[in-house]
């Protein structure tokens, strides 16, 4: 991450898929700045193939990463924003959420999700 690094831009490594780690980064970003202004949720994953030869463990995986993780970090962050009352999300989805592509069943109904939660 060191290639993007920027003035005034803090970015941070966690792991979208554990609910201790996401609580722990955005609590030392309020601990740290006292406030947080801007998510912006990046985090993808997915598997190739048709969707009777994925495993239900690698579309849970996808789901997990590409869905949850955003309902995750959301909980984590909007009561601060709200209290605040400001603050920004942005939920990066997919165009497949809305017009699926072959082998991509998963993928595409993760994004399907984040549309329908980013709405």
């Amino acid at each position: 991450m060191e290639g993007f690094k920027q003035p005034n831009i803090e970015r941070l490594a966690l792991d979208v898929t554990n609910d201790a780690n996401v609580n722990e980064v955005v609590a030392s970003v309020i601990e740290r700045e006292g406030r947080i202004d801007i998510v912006i949720n990046n985090a993808g994953s997915m598997c190739h193939g048709p969707t009777l030869d994925n495993s239900i463990e690698d579309i849970a995986a996808v789901f997990n990463t590409n869905t949850l993780s955003i309902i995750r970090v959301c909980k984590a962050a909007v009561p601060y924003m709200v209290k605040r009352k400001r603050g920004l999300i942005v939920n990066i989805g997919s165009i497949v959420g809305e017009i699926p592509t072959p082998w991509s069943g998963p993928y595409s109904a993760s994004k399907a999700a984040v549309a329908s939660f980013s709405q």
